[in-house]
């Protein structure tokens, strides 16, 4: 590790950014702060030739016109450079205005930086390995600033292994706005089971006992084609519902139940004004399945063998399943199907 100094009005520095870095997040006050003082916090960094992990091409910035400093890719410190690039390029685009303009009164002025020095804090593959590798340094790193949110972890996590397809189903669900215990409750039946822990268990390629991906995304596929909003099952109350009706330990009756739904439009209505909701939602539920033994003239027998029978799940393809998860634009084409029996 060593400490250097990079003034890229006499040299010149280029920056890669990390397939993991955190989404850059507009920050017009450490903008302001960085154009007033310079860049006041060093940048941790790592020489291009000893990071052998993926880069995110879309992003890289080169600052200065001397003499290379060198190439390094940024673990810590993406949201500063990004600010530093905006002023730099305002700079270059008004000074490329004025040198059209003959006018002098009529030329713009030229914002100021107080500081072109970018200090750096460089690390090597030994130095970051004390911390589990690159990718619990960053963790780390970010866990003692800002710290990160349960969707950082998991877009870390998907992006550390893309061939999981536990972790392609978070992350989709993630993207579409699903809280990560509200996943947890349609991977598991249970809360706490998908947290950071069990996440970077599956970056390593283990399982997790209780997850049942596939099944989890059958019945949320199922429930939208029978008519459930994306938004109203993205909440916890559809899900804690049908976990709290498998408690009785008869899940092919409860996936009966769910089938012979009518009254869809009163379950995505009910709000607590009303009292409690997964009481609410739980009535209709089971009314619209009376209704159905009725007017059918359903008896035990019967219905135990209607259960047996019931094509809920199986109306949801394996080619369904990933379709939907293919909608995400960072899922990379010819990613393994998953193989997991249904």
């Amino acid at each position: 590790m060593k400490n250097v100094v990079i003034d890229f009005d006499s040299q010149s520095v280029e920056f890669k950014f990390m397939a993991t870095n955190r989404d850059v997040v507009a920050n017009s006050n450490l903008r302001q702060e960085i154009q007033k003082y310079g860049i006041a916090q060093e940048l941790i960094v790592m020489p291009i030739g000893e990071y052998d992990g993926k880069l995110n091409d879309s992003i890289g910035f080169r600052f200065g016109e001397g003499e290379s400093a060198g190439v390094y890719v940024v673990i810590d410190g993406q949201h500063r450079l990004t600010c530093l690039n905006e002023i730099v390029a305002k700079i270059d685009k008004i000074m490329a205005e004025n040198e059209a303009i003959k006018d002098e009164k009529k030329k713009k002025a030229v914002p100021t930086l107080a500081s072109t020095e970018i200090p750096l804090k460089v690390v090597d593959c030994k130095y970051v390995e004390r911390y589990g590798g690159i990718d619990n340094y960053v963790i780390m790193l970010n866990n003692t600033g800002k710290k990160w949110s349960n969707k950082d972890f998991i877009v870390n996590a998907y992006q550390r292994n893309e061939d999981s397809f536990e972790l392609r189903v978070i992350n989709r669900l993630t993207e579409d706005k699903m809280s990560i215990s509200t996943i947890s409750r349609w991977l598991s039946g249970n809360t706490k089971v998908i947290n950071n822990k069990s996440l970077q268990s599956l970056v390593n390629g283990e399982s997790i006992n209780g997850i049942d991906a596939a099944k989890a995304m059958k019945l949320y596929l199922a429930l939208q084609a029978l008519g459930f909003s994306k938004s109203f099952l993205n909440k916890r109350y559809m899900i804690d519902v049908i976990n709290d009706l498998k408690k009785s330990g008869e899940e092919e009756k409860t996936f009966l139940k769910l089938s012979k739904i009518t009254s869809i439009s009163q379950i995505e209505k009910t709000n607590y004004a009303d009292g409690d909701v997964i009481a609410q939602i739980k009535s209709i539920i089971n009314a619209d399945y009376d209704t159905w033994r009725i007017e059918n003239v359903i008896g035990v027998e019967e219905e135990i063998e209607a259960a047996k029978k019931n094509p809920l799940l199986e109306t949801v393809s394996r080619e369904d399943i990933e379709t939907y998860l293919a909608t995400s634009s960072k899922v990379k084409e010819g990613v393994k199907p998953f193989n997991k029996a249904a």
